[in-house]
């Protein structure tokens, strides 16, 4: 959907995981416990932010999903979390929480 002053955000969120999603899923990562969106890259079009708060024993990961006049896609994804930050704690939960 894009940015304008005029149209309201709508704040539901569907992304498969899959082919193209950066990462493996597994059982307990609690993948799209929280969402946002956020237009990042200042293109008009809202960016899918999903946290998987369970990633790595609960320090939580992060995943940024391209968006465009189609919606939402793999295309342009990536992800960060303990591993590639190198500083959260076991059981921080990164991205448990974002900013409205």
């Amino acid at each position: 959907m894009p940015k304008t002053s005029s149209s309201p955000v709508r704040r539901t969120v569907a992304v498969a995981v899959g082919a193209g999603v950066p990462g493996t899923a597994e059982s307990g990562d609690l993948f799209g416990a929280t969402t946002h969106l956020v237009d990042g890259d200042g293109d008009g079009w809202a960016e899918p932010v999903v946290a998987a708060l369970g990633e790595d024993a609960r320090a939580g990961a992060v995943w940024v999903f391209g968006a465009g006049s189609a919606g939402a896609t793999a295309t342009r994804s990536f992800s960060f979390g303990a591993r590639t930050l190198g500083t959260v704690a076991s059981k921080a939960q990164l991205g448990a929480a974002f900013p409205g």
